[in-house]
């Protein structure tokens, strides 16, 4: 008889989805959560520097096990992990309706795990399992406003969270543990307790292009929410017409931040900057005389279930019912929506943490909030200014892929897609796999091929770019059209992802395919 495979050391993570089982939840509904717990989880990862595809992970139905290899640093499963679970969770209950919206319990800890034929077991992998399935992180979930509890086990806290300088040690509470044979003590941790279940955390497209020195920021605002008038409700809708987006294709986003400018100048130099990012979004920036930046940000977002403006967190400005974020990590976002069913998150980042505390962003997104709110109860967004004859705002990302082209990737369905605001963004997920594609529109500089990785594959010069860190993708870009704005040049870009268990190589092989295949039916610039 052949020897028992070797245990390997592990760090355990086990998510459970609250009230999985629940009379009220339909089969589609169930369907729904674990696609979504799905995609949250690889999201997550992706934004914690987390290499989800590297991972081992099996399903338990209402929750998964993920393994991570003892390689992976232990200390991003605390310091980055919760707060971006926590968005990706709301990030999808924006969307979804009662039935189909998530709740998580998380558990940590770390130790050896045996493998054999039919999966794996351990003590380590036992312990996680009663750590999330015990009374008091259940309880701590039940009570939170927030959508995740965290119980990390006594070892994990004491030898990870204990010693990790971004992690507020003092926010995890020692708990009784009592399950089956297991008498142990863990730590809780609620890490968006006070965030609205309906608020969304958009994260940065390009976290290091807005850069904040540390000190600055907080000081710049500091003066900035010290100087802003207080939040007050505006004077109900005088115009005939009620707030809407209008044509998603016309819409413009500046509108809505525009109205900010005065009341941030003063402490810098305030500029909106239209073409950054894709269509559905716009910029302002501060940026004082002695250095940092502050980045204020409208998006508009699909149309989703109204908030309930009944609770203490949303309410009604003007015919606008606004859910106020209360709990920011490094960004603050309000979600506001519209009575056409449209929605607007305005919010305000730092992308550095400040050494001399946490800067008051709120203060900030609930100044620009009331003044979109304002801009939008005087009826539809106003037009964007004229656009050229040829330009991507016009093309919906979803046409732009076909049958044919995804028969390279096993799983993949064309027809099965997710589209964002105003089709400029499109996703595909395989249903056998963890891979995926998303294709979407963006405006920035135009690349330098000394940079990046050029490749001519019919007439199309594609940039291909693999990224190892955190989960494993390939993006390829293909530039449409440069212009110029503010005095240099722009660019409109085609953007496809690829990502999933496959080698790198190999989602860069298709994403390079993918990408020419999509640039191939965009309408001709010349």
């Amino acid at each position: 008889m052949p020897p028992p495979p070797r245990a390997i050391h592990y760090t355990v993570v086990v998510v459970d989805v609250e009230g999985f089982g629940d009379g009220a939840r339909t089969t589609p509904d169930q369907l729904k959560v674990r696609k979504g717990l799905y995609r949250a989880l690889r999201r997550a990862f992706g934004w914690a520097g987390l290499p989800w595809a590297r991972c081992r992970r099996e399903d338990r139905g209402d929750g998964v096990l993920v393994l991570a290899p003892a390689w992976i640093p232990k200390a991003l499963f605390v310091d980055s992990l919760p707060g971006a679970l926590a968005a990706a969770v709301r990030e999808h209950n924006r969307d979804h309706r009662a039935g189909e919206r998530v709740r998580l319990r998380m558990a940590l800890h770390a130790g050896e795990v045996a493998h054999d034929d039919h999966g794996v077991t351990g003590d380590a992998v036992n312990l996680t399992f009663r750590l999330v399935n015990s009374d008091p992180v259940r309880a701590a979930l039940t009570g939170s406003s927030g959508v995740l509890a965290v119980i990390a086990s006594d070892w994990f806290h004491d030898n990870v969270i204990r010693h990790t300088d971004d992690v507020d040690a003092a926010a995890y509470q020692p708990v009784p543990v009592v399950a089956k044979k297991t008498e142990t003590v863990g730590w809780v941790c609620l890490p968006d307790d006070g965030h609205p279940p309906g608020t969304v955390y958009l994260p940065p497209r390009h976290a290091t292009r807005h850069a904040v020195l540390p000190g600055v920021l907080f000081a710049v605002l500091a003066l900035v929410t010290a100087g802003l008038p207080s939040s007050g409700p505006l004077p109900e809708n005088t115009s005939a017409a009620l707030p809407a987006v209008g044509d998603p294709r016309t819409a413009d986003p500046c509108a809505l931040i525009e109205p900010a400018v005065p009341a941030l100048r003063r402490f810098g130099t305030a500029s909106i900057e239209r073409h950054y990012g894709n269509f559905d979004r716009c910029d302002l920036r501060v940026q004082p005389p002695e250095a940092g930046e502050l980045l204020v940000t409208a998006t508009l977002v699909n149309p989703g279930p109204m908030p309930d403006a009944s609770t203490g967190r949303a309410r009604k400005l003007g015919a606008v019912t606004v859910v106020f974020e209360t709990a920011p990590d490094r960004s603050c976002d309000h979600l506001m929506a519209l009575p056409d069913r449209n929605r607007v998150v305005v919010g305000a980042r730092a992308t550095r943490r400040s050494d001399t505390g946490q800067p008051d962003l709120c203060g900030v997104a609930d100044v620009a909030a009331e003044q979109a709110a304002g801009a939008l109860n005087r009826g539809a967004l106003r037009n964007r200014r004229a656009l050229p004859e040829h330009t991507l705002v016009n093309v919906d990302a979803c046409r732009l892929l076909g049958t044919a082209d995804f028969a390279g990737l096993d799983g993949i369905d064309a027809r099965h897609r997710e589209a964002g605001f105003g089709n400029w963004d499109c996703e595909w997920d395989a249903t056998n796999s963890d891979t995926w594609v998303r294709l979407r529109f963006d405006q920035n500089p135009p690349l330098d091929p000394t940079e990046h990785r050029p490749q001519r594959v019919g007439r199309h010069t594609v940039f291909v770019t693999p990224e190892e860190e955190g989960e494993v993708i390939c993006l390829a870009r293909v530039a449409y059209r440069t212009f110029e704005d503010n005095g240099g040049p722009k660019a409109e870009m085609l953007h496809l992802e690829v990502g999933g268990p496959l080698p790198v190589d190999q989602l860069c092989t298709h994403a390079t395919t993918l990408a020419a295949a999509a640039a191939d039916k965009l309408p001709p610039v010349d």
